[in-house]
């Protein structure tokens, strides 16, 4: 059996949900409706042959859209926006959240406000109470009146007992920001600050820096200024404890993330951290912050190469979405700086990556899993793309199969769109000039094909480069 539905343009508030004949003009569109023919088909279970053919089938072809913004479709984005932040903030603190209602046990429910205020006060560097209420004089005494953004700075500074106008000029009067060096030295943390520059030249600035740091867990925390070119702090003072061989005595500089500033480590310290990543005892925003430091200085030329592997080594059983999203991206900018720089070490970089990657990949596998979240099915293409770049076998063996059966059947479960880019790739990467079956299937699929999206797909794989 086999049906063809005709999308239609409904109008909001009609009777019953009636189609429109006409476009509702009391809303404004950002993707302008479109009316598609959408094919669907359902086998009786005697028809099928294969348990594993399914019985109900549907298949939408969508043209290119038109994308339009008014400015008060774009307020409401922003609106949007703002709420898919509050919520990301709101996730941080779920596990606290109770699970019964506000009236059948409201103490649980101030326990739950005051343990998600007292956690994200522990990250951040400040005093709120006094900030608040420092802002509140500020708006009171320029009230129906001019105001320069020094008045804001001395009204914070003389609430909050802090230097807050000598730290924000070094912040707004400069340019760049800093990288903070830390290291151990016989049980003193010393601490030196320099400008960052990408391209690794020698800087200028110094800046007062909100130094936050955590020992060996979130719940010790500590933070300070750090307001002079170097100094050094001692371990059992400030910590108070001594820094000890073992692993679990870690240090984290800039908690959650939460300064403007990047950290460069010591091995000691470094060796340390990478332990905490191993074991998942930092948070993923902290994973991603020392991997995305740690990166940028070895782009800089201010951590060595051997730092930088050392470390993505240790996100092998990494399963956060925006961290490892940021190992994989990190692994091809690594690859593609050594096809120029060391050619001959290009296989190893290739094979360093696919043992990172590996452990992810076959966590996730090709197929979708029931229950598996949305940061899992992206996932999914991404580290399979990345294997297939780096020339992973058992990828491309299992891609190619993939393929030939989308050839023999357009409809198969094989191949979703989630993966087609992965399975595009690793054709290619077999694709010769003696061997050219798979870039004339890849030719004839982007010919044949109408939707936009999957010619995208198939011409973001170089298809018209063949290797010799």
């Amino acid at each position: 059996m086999s049906i063809l539905i005709k999308n239609q343009i409904f109008n909001f508030g009609t009777k019953d949900g009636k189609p429109a004949d006409t476009l509702s003009r009391k809303h404004s569109y950002v993707l302008q409706p479109v009316t598609r023919k959408a094919k669907y088909s359902k086998l009786h279970s005697s028809e099928v042959a294969d348990s594993k053919q399914p019985l109900q089938t549907a298949v939408v072809n969508l043209d290119d859209v038109t994308i339009s913004l008014s400015k008060d479709g774009y307020r409401d984005m922003m609106k949007l926006a703002d709420n898919f932040a509050t919520f990301n903030q709101r996730l941080k603190y779920a596990h606290f959240r109770p699970l019964v209602p506000v009236k059948a046990d409201s103490r649980s429910w101030w326990k739950y406000a005051y343990r998600a205020i007292e956690k994200r006060r522990k990250v951040t560097y400040g005093k709120w109470e006094e900030y608040e209420r420092s802002l509140a004089s500020y708006i009171k005494k320029h009230a129906c009146s001019n105001a320069k953004t020094e008045d804001l700075w001395a009204a914070l500074e003389e609430g909050s007992g802090e230097p807050v106008n000598k730290l924000m000029t070094t912040w707004t009067k400069q340019q760049g920001y800093p990288v903070v060096s830390v290291k151990v030295n016989n049980q003193n943390l010393e601490f030196d600050q320099s400008q960052f520059l990408s391209i690794g030249a020698q800087g200028e600035g110094q800046w007062i820096v909100p130094i936050t740091l955590c020992f060996g867990s979130y719940d010790v925390h500590k933070n300070f200024l750090f307001q002079t070119k170097s100094e050094t702090r001692d371990v059992k003072e400030l910590l108070g404890s001594p820094i000890t061989e073992d692993s679990k005595s870690w240090i984290k500089i800039n908690v959650e993330q939460a300064g403007f500033y990047r950290v460069k480590y010591d091995e000691l310290l470094a060796a340390k951290l990478r332990y905490a990543i191993e074991k998942k005892i930092l948070s993923p925003s902290d994973r991603f912050g020392i991997l995305d430091d740690t990166y940028a200085l070895c782009n800089a030329r201010k951590e060595s190469l051997t730092s930088l592997l050392n470390l993505m080594a240790a996100y092998r059983e990494e399963d956060d979405y925006t961290v490892l999203s940021n190992l994989i991206s990190i692994s091809s900018k690594v690859q593609n700086i050594a096809a120029d720089a060391v050619p001959d070490l290009l296989d190893y970089f290739k094979q360093f990556s696919i043992n990172v990657l590996q452990y992810s990949a076959e966590r996730l596998g090709w197929d979708p899993k029931p229950g598996e979240t949305h940061d899992d099915a992206l996932l999914r293409g991404e580290i399979l793309t990345s294997l297939a770049e780096f020339g992973h076998d058992l990828t491309l063996d299992e891609a190619s199969r993939r393929f030939q059966a989308f050839l023999e059947n357009r409809n198969t479960p094989l191949l979703p769109p989630d993966i087609r880019r992965a399975v595009y790739v690793a054709v290619m990467k077999r694709a010769t000039k003696s061997n050219r079956s798979g870039y004339e299937s890849l030719l004839k699929l982007y010919r044949e094909t109408d939707l936009s999206q999957e010619k995208t797909r198939i011409l973001g794989n170089e298809i018209s480069s063949v290797k010799a």
